[in-house]
């Protein structure tokens, strides 16, 4: 059984949501009943059942997933032997041991073991002590239970049976030959062609199983009466009987799945009803196959006689081949053939006209009672009047879940078939022909799966199953249903269970609640839920959890509408036992849901700029706008799996879809998956288009949708968004109400307290030049510019070009008036002492002037100057 995640409200400033989940069973969902040997009991799965033998095992696989809240779990085997107390083994301390202890070692024993893995174990049978008549009613049940410290779950059972007695029984003995269930006139058939019947008889009979066993087939339940094949192996080889080998063998049996050609030919000369008992077979025909095959395989001292009994199917669930006598001597063996082979053909006295095929059990084979002495007589089937014609070129041909023979004269149905393959099926050969009145019966089921490669048969999708999960939204209206699928059944009943969420001494415990009691949980006197069951056909019944309005938590119990719903299908106990001989039968489904509180303004993080009256949104500034989801809210969200989403609308459209909008560098959107942050900037405007479009708007809203992942099955899951109006052409499958995964948008809640999520647009009018206008300036200024530079780098370059450097000074220019030249001079001027006029040795003689520096004289400072230096002050 299966729990759903735990969902606390506590109510203070906003809400604080956590989850858990209980721990659950791992299982895949199956119609499959019969588990073959080496099969996976897939523990939590449907009432299933197993027959093995001894020696052989079946797995035992417990996968559990969930929150234990910090404690370990305890798995626990709860096994009932046959008239006795349901006893318990703890599976954690079992280890791969060689010699494991034996349970119900005087009924029927078997060993448990751990596996190879942690979550894995191994069940084998041992030698069964049950008697004969009981091995279809004396049965292990066996349960699992999970404990944890908040609680525990338990599996629905698999009963256990050993027909292993049938092949032990033995009627008595002939000389030194075992009977076992074979009659003496069986012996005398299969190895001397004798029987007591007229010579002219071409059609004899004989009385081949031993009437004890074939009353106890004729008073077992359904699924044995209709699988079962029982008979004998002539085996002609010294070999051993668990050797067999059908190239080797001539099998007296009923069915058995592996035949090969040889032998679905040559069930059309003889048939065999384990009901009766009795073998009807063409005389001359027996004995020409007979005759043929022994000196063709004839050993040379011995041959065996072994007893077969077996479960028909692909994978054969159940083989017991056995010996009556394996060196049966070859002097007590005579044949002989028919000396004219007829070619006429003839009922089967004993065929059985209504049959029960049981769905779910391996493949079930229909085989043609019409017996031909020529077993290459054409043979051919029809179903409710339409042929079923096999290839001659494969072995078998699959026609809508029906395996046909090449021989033409056996089909099989395969696991998967249902009530639509009741019905009337013909078999004609030669002049004869022959209906069966066919009956499916299928326990009930939510889900198909089986597949077989090698019968063509394809997985079947899960469309009775509930959703996995459901995302329920305070205020909302929504379903969630389950279709229990069967066929031949009258007692199937299905029933609504409620699991909540308490908290008792700081543990999580679920309290199982009918439909009445968890109305009660949130009722004020107004009639919000209603569950109701319906039959569209005598093979299927639907109970739908319809949800008018999700209820507001419960503060004074501190709960919500979280909850896990189960729809728990069953039969009577008589259908049970009759069918598949199982005390009970029970099969669920079940959804978890998930309470989701109505957002509000605390539910978001908001940026108080977003409107542009505060951010002053303008040609220059752009404009940014931010909204985005509070951190526990997100958290939620992610925790419980919910899809969140975001888009924006400019006014009625779609902002992405406004493509002036988004030019090179004009404006951006963001959406951050984690944090849910929903982002439209702005950038400064150039274009005055940008601009033009900004300004006729008057509104920006940021939406959020709600919605399952991507790839989720809705199947039997209904939102009802009718209340908010028909979808917006616009907006195509962001719409919530296109969009089948979107179970709620803040769309819905514009009017009704999620106004803030619409913000004004308001872009200041600063006027920008028009854009010939503006180009035509930009050029002009830039050619001006250009050419003032090209005019001023055009008289540099020429004054540097034309001037003399020793022309640069106006003394210099002065000089070369003279016929001097200023740079031969100075190259050759050498310094010169200076006296007075006149007379060295004159003291009082005029100081004649120095040009170009001042002179240290007496101490005294001289200015020493030239009329030319006035030239350049």
């Amino acid at each position: 059984m299966a729990f759903l995640a735990l969902l606390f409200l506590a109510l203070v400033s906003g809400c604080t949501l956590a989850t858990q989940q209980m721990p659950r069973f791992q299982f895949s969902p199956s119609s499959k009943v019969l588990l073959s040997w080496s099969d996976t009991w897939e523990v939590g799965s449907s009432n299933m059942l197993s027959i093995l033998t001894e020696g052989k095992h079946i797995n035992i696989q417990v996968s559990v997933s969930g929150d234990r809240g910090g404690s370990g779990l305890k798995r626990v085997l709860i096994y009932e032997c046959p008239q006795s107390q349901a006893q318990m083994i703890d599976m954690d301390t079992l280890q791969s041991s060689l010699s494991p202890e034996h349970r119900c070692p005087n009924t029927i024993p078997f060993t448990v073991q751990a596996g190879n893995s942690e979550n894995h174990f191994q069940l084998k049978m041992k030698a069964s002590e049950v008697h004969y008549t009981q091995v279809a009613s004396r049965r292990v049940k066996l349960v699992v239970r999970v404990e944890w410290s908040g609680g525990a779950i338990q599996s629905n059972p698999l009963f256990l049976y050993n027909f292993d007695p049938l092949g032990a029984f033995s009627v008595g003995k002939m000389g030194a030959l075992d009977l076992k269930f074979l009659t003496p006139a069986a012996i005398e058939l299969m190895t001397r062609l004798n029987y007591s019947s007229p010579l002219d008889d071409q059609f004899p009979a004989v009385p081949f199983i031993e009437s004890s066993i074939s009353s106890f087939v004729k008073n077992a339940p359904q699924f044995v009466r209709s699988k079962i094949t029982l008979g004998s192996s002539l085996y002609f080889d010294a070999g051993s009987c668990l050797h067999n080998q059908l190239g080797k063998a001539t099998l007296f049996t009923s069915y058995y799945s592996k035949f090969d050609l040889r032998h679905q030919k040559l069930q059309k000369i003889m048939h065999l009803d384990v009901e009766s008992g009795y073998l009807d077979f063409c005389a001359c025909g027996l004995k020409k196959e007979i005759t043929s095959f022994y000196h063709e395989k004839k050993s040379q001292y011995t041959i065996g006689i072994c007893t077969i009994i077996s479960f028909s199917g692909e994978s054969e669930p159940y083989l017991k081949i056995q010996e009556a006598d394996q060196r049966y001597s070859i002097d007590k063996v005579h044949y002989s053939g028919c000396p004219m082979l007829s070619i006429a053909c003839k009922v089967a006295p004993n065929a059985k006209k209504t049959l029960t095929i049981m769905a779910g059990i391996d493949n079930t084979a229909l085989v043609c009672p019409i017996l031909c002495n020529d077993k290459s007589q054409m043979y051919r089937f029809f179903r409710d009047g339409n042929p079923l014609y096999a290839s001659q070129l494969e072995e078998w041909t699959v026609i809508d879940g029906i395996r046909v023979s090449r021989t033409g004269n056996i089909i099989e149905f395969t696991p998967s078939v249902s009530s639509a393959h009741s019905g009337i099926y013909k078999c004609d050969a030669g002049s004869e022909h022959f209906e069966f009145n066919v009956t499916v019966v299928s326990m009930p089921h939510f889900a198909v799966t089986y597949s077989s490669a090698a019968s063509g048969i394809p997985s079947s999708e899960s469309s009775g199953l509930l959703p996995e999960k459901v995302f329920a939204m305070e205020g909302e209206s929504l379903s969630y249903s389950c279709t229990v699928m069967f066929s031949g059944l009258k007692s199937v009943t299905v029933e609504p269970t409620f699991y909540m969420p308490m908290v008792s001494n700081g543990k999580v415990n679920w309290d199982r609640l009918t439909d009445e009691a968890f109305r009660q949980k949130f009722s004020n006197g107004d009639n919000w839920m209603s569950v109701t069951t319906t039959s569209t056909s005598n093979s299927s019944k639907t109970l739908t959890m319809d949800v008018i309005r999700v209820p507001q938590a419960n503060p004074s119990l501190g709960t919500n509408f979280s909850h896990r719903f189960e729809c728990n299908a069953s039969l009577n106990q008589f259908e049970s036992v009759s069918q598949v001989g199982m005390s009970e039968y029970r099969t669920q489904t079940g959804a978890d849901v998930f309470f989701l509180k109505r957002l509000t303004k605390d539910s978001f993080l908001i940026n108080p700029n977003n409107n542009c009256s505060v951010q002053k949104c303008s040609v220059s500034n752009g404009a940014k706008f931010e909204f985005a989801l509070s951190e526990s809210t997100a958290a939620y969200l992610r925790d419980v799996g919910v899809d969140v989403s975001g888009y924006l609308m400019l006014d009625d459209l779609l902002l992405q879809d406004v493509k002036t909008l988004f030019v090179k560098d004009a404006s951006a959107i963001k959406f951050d998956a984690k944090t849910f942050t929903l982002t439209y900037e702005v950038f400064p405007i150039s274009q005055k288009g940008v601009l033009n479009e900004l300004q006729k708007r008057k509104n920006l809203t940021a939406v959020y949708n709600f919605r399952y992942q991507p790839k989720t099955a809705l199947t039997n899951l209904r939102h009802d968004k009718s209340a908010y109006g028909s979808p917006s052409v616009a907006l195509g499958q962001r719409d919530c109400r296109a969009d089948k995964l979107c179970f709620y948008s803040t769309d819905f809640d514009l009017s009704n307290g999620l106004e803030f999520l619409r913000v004004d647009l308001a872009f200041l009018d600063t006027p920008l030049p028009e854009p010939g206008v503006a180009s035509t300036s930009v050029v002009i200024v830039g050619v001006a510019i250009a050419a003032s530079v090209a005019l001023i780098v055009g008289l540099v370059a020429a004054y540097l070009m034309t001037r003399t450097p020793e022309r640069a000074y106006l003394v210099e220019e002065k000089e070369i008036r003279l016929g001097h030249n200023p740079k031969a001079e100075a190259k050759n001027e050498t310094f010169k002492d200076y006296v007075r006029a006149g007379a060295a040795d004159n003291e009082d003689a005029p100081v004649q002037s120095v040009v170009g520096t001042k002179q240290m004289l007496n101490a005294s400072i001289v200015s020493v100057h030239s009329k030319d230096d006035l030239e350049l002050s």
